[in-house]
């Protein structure tokens, strides 16, 4: 889960309880955390690179304190796919487990991509940046727009990974948690096809 430091409504992680830290550490095999933007209208591209660290060391520290290093990651997708290439590079140099960036679900200009470069990672789904050191790969999906999860899954393109997204406000929609659920079985088959053909 991606977080803001600041909710719309005021709201700050500074002021989230603590008390449910174990709990979040012994499910981080599969539930974490990380950096989102500061709020729901920060936006990176033209930003100053310490003040885009300082932002997201507040993020980190207070995850630290809710839900434990352990359920900490630095692989991320920030604030509308917003991101300077200094911006990037000192998150790298800050963070050194930043191995990914994910975009967005749409054709918009990613990052610091150039059109020519962001039309190749549509294409291929990720793209490499040797400079950073990073994988900027393709959110494909919203769960909340799509209607027909399993026959989309039956249809997506081979690649290493897929990678799909919602939003917190969409948590209690029954149709969002009904995709959430066809995603985790296909993708529980799919691996145990897999270890069957090795």
């Amino acid at each position: 889960m991606y977080c803001f430091f600041e909710s719309n409504s005021g709201f700050c992680l500074s002021e989230a309880t603590s008390k449910f830290k174990d709990e979040f550490s012994e499910n981080s095999h599969w539930l974490r955390f990380g950096f989102h933007a500061y709020n729901s209208k920060s936006k990176y591209n033209d930003y100053d690179a310490d003040k885009f660290i300082q932002e997201a060391e507040q993020v980190y520290e207070n995850l630290c304190r809710i839900v434990s290093p352990n359920a900490l990651v630095f692989d991320v997708r920030l604030g509308f796919a917003t991101g300077s290439i200094n911006c990037i590079k000192a998150f790298k140099n800050r963070y050194p487990l930043f191995k990914t960036l994910y975009g967005v679900d749409d054709n918009r200009i990613e990052y610091y991509l150039s059109p020519e470069e962001n039309d190749a990672m549509l294409d291929n789904g990720s793209l490499y940046d040797d400079e950073v050191g990073i994988d900027i790969k393709l959110s494909e999906l919203r769960l909340e727009q799509q209607t027909d999860m399993v026959g989309y899954m039956k249809k997506m393109p081979p690649r290493k990974y897929h990678a799909f997204f919602t939003h917190e406000v969409f948590f209690h929609d029954e149709k969002v948690i009904k995709r959430i659920m066809e995603l985790c079985e296909f993708a529980d088959a799919f691996k145990k096809i897999a270890k069957t053909v090795k």
